[in-house]
């Protein structure tokens, strides 16, 4: 292709260089330097800024030195909010950002960065009224009894009728709420900033969070997951679950990935204070980021998963967006993309582009002209693995500045070019792109998806973006997560029931790994919402109903934010036959037990993940797998199958005793069954006849003289 002539002078004028720290991220790079080009300017738009007394900060991850001494760090104005090990989070004055990043305490910082929504029939098409019902061969209901769900969102309405206690009306389920948005009052113990509710006076006092202008998507959320409301067919499929909320501010983008961080551990803390297991939901998600698995979200995040510690996360809703192109790279080959905007009048956008691990390629950003085919404008070839970050501004085609910074990042040694784009106007016919150049392997290009997408524009060797590797950061990535995608349960917003949602993003991971792990209703479901009429407003309004006065309101909505509090509701009752549950063996009972149809095809694979969630044939997995719990003095005097398959079960008695009784309860602690033995004799062996009982788990207490033991068995025919 023919280049037009640049003016040298031109282009090294464009090309100067500010003060830049090498221990900063290329996102932080670009940020502190927009940030001294347009003080004065409202950036909240575009970087997660909060103004405390006063002074401008922002939220970040901090890596410590092995010699580190929170006190220097302190001693600059940062805020340390949580520890996870070598990395902290942290609040950062913007004004010492530079000063803390020449600290010898200080590895790297890397700043949050914004993230944003992902937003009947439901129940029975993935088995969930089973569970609660609790279907032989349960002994009882499942809906989530003693274990905490919690939820990072916002737009939450405390009072909802629909958290209260579904007998009694009175009691709130919702125990621990942080608002990380409120000014004023206590933040919780070990972090800075917001508001922390404990009570359920200081809670329905407080009503709202401070998003009330919006449309509730919290409330629906935690609805989904776990509302109790009785008076309709609208019920959570997890109604008896305790609820701790983190109120995640996203209407200027003040908050980050680093605040969701925070506030999962804040959950984690509190289920711990308590002695319950925990999942968290996260209807949230991003595209800046390497989609492997190393961001350092995702490492943290793995970090604090475990026993009775579960996160689930929606896939996102960009199934049928452009936000993404790949290409492996031969010699004198060259990925090429243009950057279009979702509202010309802003043309704000920026685009993550990443390569293979110890390997290198060239960006090259231009203005091109697509009646003459030229690149009338251009940034030259930049190297990739270079550290390094430049601020540009375009005069010729276009007005406006970009900036662009590089690294080859530390966790997974992959070249990184981060590129922020604002153009104030940009001449007809003429286009902004990214030309990729190289001949080392694979390069990935994500745009943003809220500002701005990938196109071809109809030109000849130039890419258009696809949904492949479309499942966002934050909830779609992580290597322990439990990413959601979303199907079709209801046809009132068009498309057949069963099929894929069409917004349901896809895998795989830029690593490789199939995401996501499973798909739930998500298209479309009904849920509550805040009684504010600002919210009802333009709502899809499914049913509301008056008790004592007071107007309570259901409405629809659809996303992958839909679908991951449902798997959040069904984990729960998971949780609640194993509270040591772990994400390892979710994903093993998610492979064996999932739905497959003729519209998931063959399973495991990058629409679907292991199929549609099964409630029911995933809790008996979860019932088979547990191990059983017992109490004994060591040795172990009694042995006991914990399968009963046909009605008989068998218990050998290792040493002799007297006064022997055998009792059955089942999990309600109703008593089932008695036999009275009497004497026994060692090496002897005892059979219950339990034919006469349904399907399901029992405990089986064996008591003496001696001898008094308690084993949980499952009883199947």
């Amino acid at each position: 292709m023919k280049k037009s002539f640049l003016c040298i002078a031109t282009l090294l004028f464009a090309l100067t260089l500010f003060s830049q720290s090498p221990k900063m991220s290329p996102y932080t790079n670009n940020f502190i330097s927009s940030y001294k080009m347009q003080k004065g300017k409202s950036l909240n738009k575009i970087y997660g800024i909060k103004t405390i007394n006063q002074a401008d900060y922002i939220s970040a991850y901090i890596y410590l030195s092995p010699e580190a001494i929170i006190e220097n760090l302190e001693a600059e104005g940062v805020i340390v909010d949580a520890d996870f090990g070598r990395i902290i989070s942290v609040k950062l004055p913007v004004s010492c950002l530079e000063k803390v990043a020449a600290l010898n305490d200080v590895e790297r910082i890397e700043m949050g960065t914004p993230v944003y929504t992902k937003m009947s029939n439901a129940r029975l098409g993935s088995n969930v009224d089973k569970v609660y019902s609790g279907e032989a061969p349960l002994s009882m209901p499942f809906r989530g009894k003693d274990v905490v769900i919690g939820i990072i969102d916002y737009g939450f309405q405390y009072d909802h009728i629909t958290f209260f206690d579904a007998e009694t009306r009175s009691d709130l389920r919702i125990k621990r709420v942080w608002n990380q948005n409120a000014t004023g009052g206590t933040p919780p113990v070990g972090f800075s900033g917001g508001r922390e509710y404990k009570t359920q006076e200081e809670i329905l006092a407080a009503k709202y969070d401070d998003s009330t202008d919006d449309i509730g998507h919290g409330t629906h959320v935690a609805g989904i997951a776990t509302g109790a409301f009785t008076g309709n067919v609208y019920r959570g499929v997890a109604p008896e679950a305790d609820v701790a909320l983190v109120s995640y501010k996203m209407d200027d983008s003040s908050s980050s990935n680093v605040s969701i961080s925070n506030g999962i551990k804040y959950i984690y803390d509190y289920a711990t204070s308590v002695n319950k297991p925990c999942v968290v939901n996260m209807s949230l998600g991003m595209h800046l980021g390497p989609h492997d698995g190393t961001s350092t979200f995702d490492v943290v995040c793995d970090q604090m998963q475990g026993e009775g510690k579960l996160l689930v996360g929606s896939a996102g809703n960009e199934g049928a967006d452009k936000v993404h192109v790949e290409k492996t790279l031969a010699e004198g080959d060259s990925l090429k993309t243009f950057v279009s905007f979702y509202e010309p009048s802003v043309r704000y956008g920026m685009i993550d582009i990443w390569g293979e691990a110890d390997k290198t390629f060239t960006v090259r950003c231009v203005v091109f002209k697509k009646s003459t085919g030229e690149e009338i404008w251009s940034t030259g070839d930049l190297r990739a693995t270079v550290k390094r970050t430049s601020f540009f501004d375009i005069t010729s085609g276009a007005e406006g500045r970009i900036w662009v910074s590089r690294e080859r990042n530390a966790n997974n040694r992959k070249g990184n070019v981060v590129v922020t784009i604002q153009l104030n106007s940009l001449t007809s016919g003429n286009y902004f792109g990214i030309v990729v150049g190289g001949n080392e392997g694979s390069v990935h290009i994500w745009a943003d998806d809220q500002y701005s997408y990938l196109a071809s524009n109809n030109v000849a060797g130039w890419m258009a973006g696809n949904s492949s590797c479309s499942v966002g950061e934050i909830g779609g990535t992580g290597k322990r997560i439990i990413s959601v995608g979303a199907w079709v349960t209801n046809t009132r917003y068009g498309q057949s029931k069963g099929q894929l949602a069409s917004f349901s993003s896809r895998g795989p991971t830029a690593d490789g790994r199939i995401k996501p792990e499973t798909t739930a209703p998500g298209k479309v479901l009904a849920s509550s919402v805040p009684n504010l009429l600002a919210v009802v407003q333009g709502m899809d309004e499914a049913t509301n109903t008056s008790i004592n006065g007071v107007k309570y309101y259901w409405a629809y909505m659809q996303g992958t934010s839909m679908s991951s509090p449902f798997v959040t509701g069904v984990l729960a009752t998971w949780l609640q036959a194993d509270k040591n549950l772990t994400p390892e063996r979710v994903r093993d009972v998610l492979a064996t037990t999932s739905i497959k149809d003729s519209y998931t095809g063959t399973v495991p694979n990058n629409l679907w993940g292991a199929g549609k969630i099964d409630a029911f044939n995933g809790l008996l997995e979860v019932i088979r797998q547990t191990p059983i719990e017992y109490t004994y003095t060591y040795p172990e005097k009694l042995l006991l199958y914990p399968t009963v398959t046909d009605g008989h079960c068998e218990v050998l008695c290792t040493q002799s005793d007297e006064n022997m009784v055998m009792t059955v309860y089942n999990l309600n602690g109703q008593m089932v069954y008695r036999k009275n033995v009497g004497k026994i004799f060692a090496k002897e062996t005892l059979t219950m006849d339990l034919s006469g009982l349904a399907e399901g788990v029992y405990m089986v207490k064996i008591s003496g003289n001696a001898l008094s033991e308690t084993k949980r068995i499952l009883l199947q025919k």
